[in-house]
């Protein structure tokens, strides 16, 4: 692994991954979300690990199933601990673009 720079294109259309784990990183992925008005990601579960969510632009919730509703906007962080089922929607006017970041809890 050696340290390096990604740039991110601030009018992509479609998502895409940053980093993939190993070799690039020793444990955590991440991507590049880019969400259309009144889309959302899909309900889904972090399992063993923890994520990360940092919005650059637009508004959208995270929805933690069975649990509480938090807004996400413009230079906010959300965060869903391990075994955790959520989603993202963009509940804006405007495409939500966000970058995620999926790190493995040490066993």
């Amino acid at each position: 692994m050696k340290p390096h720079v990604i740039h991110l294109d601030p009018a992509a259309k479609d998502p895409f991954e940053i980093f993939t784990g190993p070799p690039g990183t020793v444990s955590f992925r991440s991507g590049y979300m880019v969400l259309a008005p009144k889309r959302s990601v899909g309900k889904h579960s972090t399992k063993g690990n923890e994520e990360a969510l940092i919005v650059l632009s637009g508004n959208g919730e995270l929805r933690i199933t069975g649990g509480s509703t938090y807004y996400l906007g413009p230079y906010t962080v959300g965060y869903c601990p391990p075994q955790t089922d959520h989603n993202v929607v963009n509940v804006g006017p405007n495409t939500l673009r966000y970058i995620w970041l999926v790190a493995k809890i040490p066993q």
